[in-house]
């Protein structure tokens, strides 16, 4: 018996996805298959297709849902809490080159909306 793990579906089914996001299949702010068509193209069930997708909502790759048709977004870069980088290591790592550079400082009132 083989000592690899068996992955879930719905992991084999984000990473097929992610690899036709990447390949140019479907381009930000082009339209991204529904569940029904995703079950239909795959074979799997609309639990293991929705689970797939609400990795893509939360990484930002996809919007839309709940009778909007799915769009591909650019994700936003994002550090996640696990590995409690610096700044400048989280966007070295990016390949980003960090810096600021401050526009301007200056004390302001709140507007009204924004006080309540």
């Amino acid at each position: 018996m083989d000592n690899f793990p068996i992955q879930p579906i719905h992991l084999r089914l984000t990473g097929e996805l992610r690899g036709q996001i990447q390949d140019g299949r479907f381009t930000e702010g082009g339209s991204f298959p529904s569940e029904a068509e995703l079950c239909m193209a795959t074979g799997a069930s609309r639990g293991t297709v929705r689970r797939a997708l609400s990795v893509f909502r939360a990484e930002g790759l996809i919007t839309g849902g709940r009778g909007k048709v799915p769009v591909v977004s650019r994700p936003v870069p994002s550090q996640p809490f696990a590995t409690f980088m610096s700044f400048t290591e989280w966007a070295l790592a990016t390949g980003s080159v960090p810096g600021q550079r401050t526009l301007e400082v200056a004390l302001r009132p709140a507007s009204e909306e924004i006080a309540t």
